[in-house]
């Protein structure tokens, strides 16, 4: 295909604007019956004045190279090439990727991480009280009992001494909570949603009011603050006590670990001696690396307060002592939280892996309900909830139950209603569920069945709010129309048509002239001087005849190793320095790797003789030739009818 006609058709891809939504009372002209707008006329006049930097077209100038434009793709419509299975692939796929950059919601995705990432620069001392629910699928009365009881609690110890809530606290731990230990150091991503914000927003000192889980009612008190402290690696050297231990067992082992102590201040390697006498035969290969410990990790506090201890690299402990005999600690790494643009990415994947896709859904169906409002009909939810207080909304029974309100309206958004039959339907695509609760579950579902639907409106709308969306649409659609029709009208007709191609030649045979003569031939190398010298006495036998190079190809096609490589052209002198040497005895700068012999074979022409001399001029020229009367009949096929009002304005809005 003609480079030159591509690079015009990027020009006109840059141009092309559409009709996409017109206002038909504000059409600037139609093609048939079909109308573009004055507001797609000026987005492409504009962008036009903005990219060339010749002087401005006049309106009516630009309108009869942009009506043009038009009447092209409206041929390409009339051919239904906008049908074509291969040009709906490539035009959704275009569509689709694009409107995803403005549907896709990134900015929820990073509000919600960045909640997050502010949470984590800092941890909260807590203590929490629990009491968990009795069954796997809750009803609102199952939970009324743990309710209560966690009421009671809070009263109990809302204005009572520390001490009284640290004592209810043990009585009732939460699962999650080291053992024995009623306060801990917490930070975002190691607790459910709901529970994470009762531990950020409850004021320091208080008590939370309950806070209701998908395992049960829990009370949050919070005692003090403070910046992260980052993540430490650590490695040990374990020295374990031999099982029922004597003291003389024991102070032996201690002895070993205070003259590992020794070595290691004699600057003796950490990692050679835990190779060899550490009993934790899991790391010790890797010199007793235990890896990385944060405040997420729920580390056991004694073990806490020890890695935290440890300041500098490479610092390591004395030896200390426990039930089942002596650790040497050592800091082996320490880092504190990347900053915010680095560590996005990686926060927004570690939501995901904690399940806390439910923060950038409530932030869409946020966002979404601000820009298209919708009403729930309370009166229908109450049916529902009423099933649900019965029959769990995970069971098929509570299905049974929905069918007579099936046809009632649920959820209304903009001027479309969406019945309980497409909530249902919307639930059986989306089974599983974050909830335990029946009614719980059936909110969050609705919640989800609302966003699905807001972002079905969302998109569909996308098109119509997003001015720039819809004439880039249009653009591609234009662009990737127009191509297809002039490669099937023009480029590849040209570029094929060996008749059209001759006569164009004959015709305009004193155009196509040389100011030099140009050797017109081939080049042959050849891999060794024996195929060389083969292939010269083939010449000198066939070399006259017509079909002397697939003589020549033939005689060597049963050489397992390929022996010639032939190049054909037409070079002026200066061209081809291979050319060159033979006719003029110049030198040879350059090479064919593998192939060191090398002939000629063919003619000197001091004018072209056919098109194939000049094929590439003579491919452009029949190609006008043939846009010229293609352009002539599409454009007394299609009706063009201007609004010559808004013609009148544009052209004194653009006075020039």
């Amino acid at each position: 295909m003609n480079k030159l006609k591509i690079s015009g058709l990027f020009l006109f891809l840059f141009m092309t604007v559409g009709v996409f939504a017109q206002k038909t009372d504000d059409y600037l002209f139609k093609i048939d019956k079909k109308t573009v707008s004055v507001e797609d006329f000026e987005y492409a006049y504009l962008k036009d004045r903005k990219n060339n930097i010749q002087p401005p077209v006049t309106i009516p100038d630009f309108l009869k190279s942009f009506s043009l434009l038009k009447i092209k793709v409206a041929e390409a419509e009339a051919s239904g090439l906008d049908k074509d299975p291969v040009f709906v692939s490539e035009y959704n796929k275009y569509a689709e990727s694009t409107k995803n950059k403005y549907i896709n919601d990134t900015a929820s995705a990073e509000t919600a991480a960045k909640l997050v990432y502010d949470r984590l620069q800092y941890n909260v001392e807590v203590s929490k009280i629990y009491i968990p629910f009795t069954s796997d699928k809750l009803f609102p009365k199952d939970t009324l009992a743990a309710y209560n009881k966690i009421k009671e609690i809070r009263a109990s110890i809302i204005n009572a001494p520390d001490s009284e809530y640290r004592k209810t606290a043990r009585l009732y731990p939460a699962p999650e909570s080291p053992a024995e230990k009623d306060i801990v150091w917490t930070t975002a991503l190691t607790s459910p949603k709901i529970l994470e914000d009762a531990i950020y927003n409850t004021p320091i000192g208080s008590v939370s009011e309950p806070i209701r889980t998908n395992t049960g009612y829990y009370l949050v008190k919070t005692y003090r603050k403070r910046p992260d402290r980052g993540e430490v690696r650590i490695a040990h050297i374990l020295f374990l006590y031999p099982e029922n231990a004597t003291q003389a067992e024991k102070d032996s082992v201690r002895s070993l670990s205070q003259r590992v102590i020794t070595d290691l201040d004699d600057n003796q390697p950490f990692e050679g001696i835990c190779q060899a006498i550490s009993a934790d035969r899991a790391t010790a290969p890797k010199g007793g690396d235990l890896g990385w410990f944060s405040t997420r990790s729920n580390l056991v506090p004694q073990f806490d307060s020890i890695f935290y201890s440890l300041k500098k690299l490479k610092d390591y402990t004395r030896p200390i002592e426990f039930d089942y005999g002596f650790h040497i600690f050592k800091l082996i790494g320490k880092v504190h939280l990347d900053p915010w643009p680095e560590i996005k990415p990686d926060l927004i994947s570690e939501m995901e892996k904690h399940n806390r896709n439910g923060d950038i859904e409530s932030l869409k169906l946020k966002r979404l309900s601000q820009k298209y409002p919708y009403a729930i009909n309370s009166k229908v939810l109450r049916s529902i909830l009423d099933i649900a207080d019965t029959h769990h909304a995970s069971d098929s029974l509570f299905f049974k139950n929905l069918p007579d309100l099936y046809n009632k309206k649920l959820v209304t958004i903009r001027n479309t209603e969406y019945n309980i039959s497409d909530f249902v339907d919307y639930i059986f695509n989306n089974l599983s569920a974050k909830s335990t609760l029946s009614t719980d579950i059936v909110y969050e579902k609705l919640d989800g069945f609302v966003l699905n639907k807001l972002t079905e409106v969302n998109e569909k709308r996308i098109i119509d709010d997003t001015p720039e969306l819809k004439h880039l649409l249009q653009e591609y659609y234009d662009g990737i129309l127009l191509f297809t029709i002039m490669d099937k009208e023009i480029w590849t007709k040209a570029s094929i048509d060996t008749e059209g191609l001759t006569k164009t030649f004959d015709w305009n045979r004193n155009k196509y002239t040389w100011t030099e003569p140009k050797y017109k031939g081939y080049v042959i190398y050849l891999k060794d001087r024996a195929a060389f010298d083969k292939a010269l006495a083939i010449q000198n036998e066939y070399g006259s005849q017509d079909n002397f190079i697939q003589i020549l190809t033939k005689s060597f096609s049963n050489d397992s190793i390929k022996p010639l490589y032939i190049e054909k052209g037409i070079w002026a002198k200066g061209e081809n320095d291979f050319v060159d040497n033979t006719l003029y005895k110049t030198e040879i700068k350059k090479e064919v790797v593998g192939y060191p012999f090398f002939f000629i074979h063919g003619k000197m022409l001091d004018q072209p003789q056919t098109f194939e001399d000049v094929k590439g001029l003579v491919i452009q020229d029949y190609q006008d030739a043939l846009e010229k009367q293609w352009t002539e009949y599409i454009i007394k096929k299609h009706k063009v009818v201007v609004n010559n009002e808004a013609l009148k304005r544009l052209t004194q809005k653009y006075q020039q």
